[in-house]
């Protein structure tokens, strides 16, 4: 599994992203860049292994605190250690948010729901321990120091295969 990075890709990335600033939003709980990252990670993971598919057909790198997307860090990078602001003119619902995401199912509201119930309950740290606790973020990683920076980036076919591994536990 390679995906080449395209506007369309970008796009996907981006689109999950607000939805999760906005699911959170709605629950009026913050949310920081660092955790939305891990979040998109854990979609992303977790959707491979259920559905079989990408969600953004975009590969996170393996940077020093985890999982990036780099569309998703570019687009948020100017709150830095900040709460990301959930930007709409409307009030919305969860389901609209989702209402215009890629590859849409009847499954896709459940799954995000669950999703962000379970890992929008731990701090962006926990979170960050998580991944660094997983074999994909490992693999990417080998032979560089705790704090080295890289750009290398994590194959889907590990994140597929980590998930996938773990429906059986």
């Amino acid at each position: 599994m390679h995906c080449e990075k395209t506007m369309e890709t970008v796009i996907k990335t981006l689109h999950y992203a607000k939805v999760v600033v906005g699911a959170f939003a709605l629950k009026g709980e913050p949310i920081t860049h660092l955790k939305l990252q891990k979040i998109l990670y854990f979609i992303q993971g977790w959707h491979l292994a259920y559905f079989d598919n990408d969600p953004f057909n975009e590969m996170p790198e393996a940077w020093v605190h985890g999982p990036v997307y780099v569309s998703a860090y570019n687009a948020y990078r100017e709150y830095g250690y900040n709460t990301i602001p959930f930007e709409s003119t409307e009030d919305v619902v969860f389901e609209q948010l989702i209402e215009g995401l890629p590859d849409r199912t009847e499954n896709t509201a459940e799954f995000l729901n669950g999703l962000l119930d379970h890992y929008g309950s731990k701090s962006a740290f926990e979170l960050e321990l998580l991944t660094h606790n997983q074999d994909p973020w490992i693999n990417a990683r080998k032979g560089l120091g705790p704090i080295e920076r890289s750009a290398r980036q994590i194959e889907l076919i590990d994140i597929s295969n980590y998930f996938k591994s773990q429906l059986t536990h």
